[in-house]
């Protein structure tokens, strides 16, 4: 059974369950279930915004990505996905074998790194410790973040983590001496001055 198959499942939503099952047709004993099986599965993805050679393969960002799949009991279940295998090589390639793999913008925040990397070769018992082959992975993943959104991207998602403390603020100004005024949504308003502390001379 396909890997989009498996991706559809796990990322995708639908108005009834979606449950790929794979039995082997070695296990004979399963035939009387006559469950239906997999017919068809298509991927679609729209303008590509950014690709790059990651890991071990070619990882694309697309503006819009979708897997359909078509059971043989006449049923049809779809869903936007944020990731899936590309079933064909990036145009111009020649002899391509590595993994392509598909990505939408909320990719980075629906999935975790490892479950991307996954798709791209993951880890190998021929180099180095699992902990450092998914930090090198992450720093790969971080510069296609970067070069997809720019620097100040990495700036705005820094800032808007250090508010996760503040609930329903509106607005913040940060001052070059180091004050900060929070504005939340009732009008209130809260004052952090600088303490000065941290500051080099």
């Amino acid at each position: 059974m396909g890997t989009n198959v498996h991706l559809l499942a796990a990322l995708g939503t639908f108005a009834e369950p979606f449950v790929p099952v794979d039995i082997k047709k070695t296990y004979e004993g399963y035939s009387w279930a006559k469950l239906p099986f997999i017919e068809h599965v298509e991927v679609k993805s729209g303008k590509q915004t950014h690709q790059d050679w990651i890991w071990c393969g070619t990882l694309s960002c697309v503006e819009s990505l979708s897997i359909t799949v078509r059971t043989s009991d006449g049923k049809v279940f779809s869903s936007p996905v944020c990731m899936a295998v590309a079933t064909e090589p990036p145009p111009g390639a020649v002899n391509w074998a590595a993994d392509h793999v598909l990505i939408t913008a909320k990719a980075r925040d629906q999935l975790a790194p490892s479950e991307i990397w996954y798709h791209l070769g993951g880890w190998s018992d021929e180099g180095d410790t699992y902990q450092t082959q998914e930090y090198m992975f992450e720093e790969q993943l971080e510069r296609f973040w970067t070069s997809l959104y720019g620097p100040d991207e990495q700036l705005r998602r820094r800032l808007l983590a250090a508010l996760q403390g503040f609930v329903d603020w509106e607005s913040v100004t940060i001052s070059s001496s180091g004050s900060v005024t929070v504005r939340f949504k009732d009008g209130s308003i809260k004052a952090i001055e600088s303490t000065g502390l941290g500051k080099s001379d």
